[in-house]
């Protein structure tokens, strides 16, 4: 029952219509944060997800488990901010 009554709630609605790759944020003590952002293939605005992984890209288990892929079909703007490489 519980999974009848709730499974349209987490249905797959959108594409991933972007992937923005290491986006640049200079903080104001001069480190530069990148980031990855995944936008959903409608207009939007969409609700943001900001992941912080102590991770890089190569080794981020959200990246490689498809994280971003999952809830941007489900119409989330997804935003992972990677290790600093600082």
């Amino acid at each position: 029952m519980w999974d009848k009554q709730y499974r349209s709630l987490s249905e797959s609605k959108f594409r991933v219509q972007s992937h923005i790759d290491a986006i640049e944020i200079t903080m104001r003590d001069g480190i530069v944060l990148r980031a990855d952002l995944y936008l959903p293939d409608s207009g939007g605005p969409w609700p943001t997800l900001l992941e912080r992984t102590p991770y890089d890209k190569q080794n981020c288990p959200e990246i490689m488990i498809k994280s971003p892929e999952y809830f941007c079909s489900r119409g989330y703007a997804i935003e992972i901010l990677l290790k600093s490489p600082n």
